[in-house]
């Protein structure tokens, strides 16, 4: 997207949302340090975005997917409540990525990222779209 001649990624405008605050929570969530946790950030929407991209590649995933994401849309990532964003997170990734998709996906960012799965898996339902 483009905003006064710059170009702002999905993961600018999240990690934006998240502010310092944010970003030392998540920090704290994985245990690591600011930096590891933004790159863990990155590599988890990425890895949504693709499952996003491979859903709507096909006219019955995206049909599916946007009434799964139409469900959720009054919600607001930065202000709801831990508990339905992380339930909602979960939906759009069963959707999206599949129950044993998204145990795969957070296996594999943990061991390249060098922090638990559990912290992964805590992480992914909250960066999920809403």
């Amino acid at each position: 997207m483009w905003i006064g001649g710059t170009v702002v990624t999905l993961n600018d405008e999240l990690l934006a949302g998240l502010g310092a605050p944010g970003l030392e929570q998540i920090a704290g969530m994985l245990g690591t340090d600011q930096l590891t946790a933004r790159h863990v950030i990155e590599a988890v929407s990425a890895t949504i975005v693709g499952g996003l991209a491979r859903n709507a590649a096909h006219p019955d995933g995206a049909d599916a997917l946007r009434g799964a994401l139409d469900d959720h849309m009054d919600a607001d990532p930065f202000n709801g409540d831990v508990a339905s964003l992380t339930r909602d997170g979960h939906s759009i990734l069963g959707h999206v990525l599949g129950a044993q998709g998204t145990e795969q996906a957070a296996t594999t960012l943990a061991r390249l990222a060098g922090v638990g799965s559990s912290a992964i898996m805590k992480l992914m339902p909250l960066i999920a779209p809403p």
